[in-house]
């Protein structure tokens, strides 16, 4: 047996090992057959070997692995118990009612977790029973229940299970499995990951009016109120370019600057990551419609990318004849990051810097002539005047970075400390095709294509879209407008071969793309933010296995699983049983790093909490309910990696692009 269990008791591990092999199992057990579901990157279990091959038989995505544990003898429809052992930290199983007795009695160092799952009967009369699936947020593994009446008894009586839904029947042929997690789940999680952004958000929050036919933007987030009023004044003066410290303000020069969407836990308006993220949003809308449709948030979505498109619309004054400028951040980030408290009480000065011909910008004006396009598209049919409004908007601005061509972080030194740019190019790239897709007009295809051509590195395979890097939502959208067949740059013959070696790198973790013990996708060995990567490309590879279902069904299955598999990984089916969403599930981060929903005044209190910045048991808790924020999660490819400690920005920072691509994500699982 395994170490630290007395050899009077026959437990058997899930997973068989050298101690506790089939071979090893007791004379006349029931044997229970796992299944693995490469779909979802899970385990199923049956203990009818026939209805066990039934399933890797009918359903593609399931591989029959073997005999997983054996039940004793008559366990015919009796429950499979479970107890994790605090001594070698392993979970355990028993189908005989007495040997669980003796170990509740005898065994203090045995928890119980209580009746897994039945062992199904063997008659006929069992075909389409549906097996529904729990999570032990306690270990990260799953129950299987076939029994109706204990289903109903463990949905009454032990809150402590999270239930995910059906997994399967036992007659495969009747059904397919659904998605690892249940329907119901996704109206909850893209309601909270939207109410997000009303977290984040700068401005006027109360009494405010200024959505379609003037209905109120809900200030839904309680703890929330105005906050940077003042934005764009003469006291808080208009720079193009340089640094507030050393150069003088604009004379004179001032702008309603008042709305937007800080960053991330601070409270600056950083132009190119703020851009990206209205991109991911409304590109989520525009392809994902029935899914926000089907979770009733279609109009949570408009608010959001509203809020912040209204923004932009105010940070454009080019003019016709492009002349003048471009706001592409307000608040410094030094200044804003020496304090720690709620930004409505924040006094001290908010510098707006803007780009120009003389200082481009060509990234943070094309990112954001891509977020107003995308934006036009998407309210298009609601409310045809605004969309109009952006489309003017962006083609200004996509003219002005195609003319005036160079890095905004190049001319504003704040912006070259905290979001710096790599290229601009592929900026240029995404927004000509974002104004080709709203407009239809042939020369920004054109200009699509030289662009992206244009672009040495192309699709790196070891990488994914984030705030810096377009090229693969540029990628995307040249295909998605007939062009997959051209040889469009990379290191492959067509775009569509370039755009699949990069995706099969995420499904395979190849090409500087690992995969860790839980499934979760990793860029080399982690980055700021991991979970920001992989939810960036499940929104992505769920979108292109739509486009190709019918021209590459097995690549299209594989991109889907993709897809699944991190959205579930991400809302806490990992090995830790962790959601890193705060607010969902049982088991969730408690301390962000956010300053407003931390409830500190001042640097006393974050200090106090954050400690040496590793993981304190329990983690300090905010003051206020933060809902739907995903976290950066495990800070490398080791599943264990995470620290849920406010002091930790590498694991726990909350911002917009963190957020965006993982909506969009979900509100495709849920179509």
């Amino acid at each position: 047996m395994s170490s630290g269990i007395p050899s009077q008791f026959s437990l058997y591990s899930l997973t068989p090992n050298a101690a506790n092999s089939p071979a090893q199992l007791r004379t006349g057990a029931l044997n229970v057959y796992r299944l693995y579901n490469q779909k979802s990157n899970t385990h199923y279990y049956s203990s009818l070997l026939a209805t066990a091959e039934a399933i890797q038989t009918q359903l593609a995505d399931f591989k029959l692995e073997g005999i997983a544990f054996g039940a004793a003898t008559g366990a015919d429809a009796s429950s499979v118990y479970s107890f994790f052992d605090t001594t070698s930290n392993s979970t355990f199983y028993t189908a005989d009612v007495a040997e669980r007795d003796n170990i509740l009695k005898n065994m203090p160092s045995f928890i119980y977790q209580g009746a897994d799952f039945k062992a199904y009967k063997k008659s006929s009369s069992s075909a389409g029973i549906d097996v529904h699936r729990f999570l032990n947020p306690h270990t990260g593994e799953h129950l299987y229940i076939s029994d109706p009446k204990e289903y109903e008894q463990i949905l009454a009586n032990q809150p402590y299970f999270l239930y995910e839904g059906v997994a399967f029947k036992t007659n495969a042929a009747s059904n397919t499995p659904s998605n690892t997690l249940a329907s119901t789940a996704y109206p909850t999680l893209i309601s909270n990951s939207l109410l997000f952004y009303n977290a984040e958000r700068s401005g006027q929050l109360v009494n405010n009016s200024g959505y379609f036919g003037n209905t109120l933007y809900p200030n839904n987030v309680s703890w929330r109120g105005n906050s940077a009023l003042t934005d764009g004044s003469l006291a808080n003066g208009i720079y193009f370019g340089g640094d507030y410290t050393t150069s003088s303000p604009q004379a004179g020069l001032t702008t309603d600057l008042v709305g937007g969407y800080h960053d991330a836990g601070d409270h600056v308006k950083f132009g190119l990551p703020f851009a990206e993220s209205l991109t991911t949003l409304a590109w989520g809308g525009i392809e994902f419609a029935a899914g926000y449709s089907a979770s009733s948030q279609t109009t949570a979505l408009y608010q959001a990318v509203k809020w912040g498109t209204d923004y932009l619309l105010k940070c454009e004054k080019l003019g016709t004849d492009l002349s003048g400028y471009f706001v592409a951040q307000v608040g410094d980030g030094n200044l804003d990051h020496s304090y720690w408290g709620p930004s409505e009480t924040q006094t001290f000065q908010r510098p707006a810097y803007a780009v120009t011909k003389d200082k481009p910008g060509s990234d943070v004006a094309g990112s954001s002539a891509a977020a107003l396009a995308a934006a036009s598209i998407l309210f298009k049919s609601t409310d045809s005047s605004y969309s109009s409004t952006l489309l003017a908007s962006a083609k200004r601005l996509y003219q002005f970075a195609k003319t005036y061509q160079g890095k905004y972080s190049d001319v504003i030194p704040d912006a070259q400390e905290f979001y710096p740019s790599y290229s601009y190019q592929d900026e240029l790239a995404l927004s000509a095709a974002w104004l080709y897709k709203a407009t239809g007009e042939s020369s920004y295809l054109n200009d699509a294509k030289t662009f992206y051509s244009g672009i040495q590195y192309s699709l790196g395979w070891g990488s994914t879209m984030n705030w810096d890097t377009s090229i693969y939502s540029a990628a995307l959208l040249l295909s998605q407008a007939g062009l997959g067949s051209e040889p469009l740059g990379g290191n492959s013959p067509t775009l569509d071969e370039n755009i699949k070696g990069w995706l099969d790198s995420w499904v395979n973790g190849v090409n500087g793309i690992n995969i860790t013990t839980g499934g979760l996708r990793v860029i080399g060995g982690g980055q700021w933010g991991n979970l920001r990567y992989s939810a960036n490309t499940a929104m992505l590879a769920g979108m292109y296995s739509n486009w190709t279902a019918t021209t590459d069904p097995t690549r299209s299955a594989n991109y889907e699983s993709l897809a699944q598999s991190q959205i579930d990984y991400i809302t806490g089916l990992n090995p830790d049983g962790f959601s890193y969403v705060t607010g969902y599930g049982n088991n969730f981060p408690l301390a962000p790093h956010h300053e407003d929903a931390s409830g500190y005044t001042d640097w006393t209190g974050f200090n106090t909490a954050a400690g040496n910045g590793s993981q304190t048991s329990p983690p300090n808790t905010h003051a206020y309910d933060f809902l739907g924020a995903l976290v950066g999660g495990p800070a490398t490819n080791s599943d264990s990696s995470y620290i849920d400690n406010i002091g930790n920005s590498n694991t726990n920072e909350v911002a917009l692009d963190y957020n965006a691509g993982f909506t969009g994500a979900l509100a495709w699982a849920a179509k």
